[in-house]
């Protein structure tokens, strides 16, 4: 998990492997600053469980 912000507006990005496929899946969502801090938080202590559904899927270069 990645973030940075500008103004109050934090952009957060999340590196997902799944077990169908093995590459890294990265996703992206721009969030106010408490919500995003409550997602990083709950991330950093391991009570995130991968909620991904306001998220949306990069497009990754090779």
């Amino acid at each position: 998990m990645q973030a940075f912000w500008n103004d109050d507006i934090l952009h957060i990005e999340i590196g997902i492997e799944t077990e169908g496929n093995p590459k890294l899946a990265l996703y992206e969502n721009d969030m106010p600053m408490e919500e995003g801090r409550k997602l990083f938080l709950g991330f950093f202590h391991g009570k995130w469980r991968g909620n991904l559904d306001e998220f949306s899927l990069c497009e990754m270069q090779p």
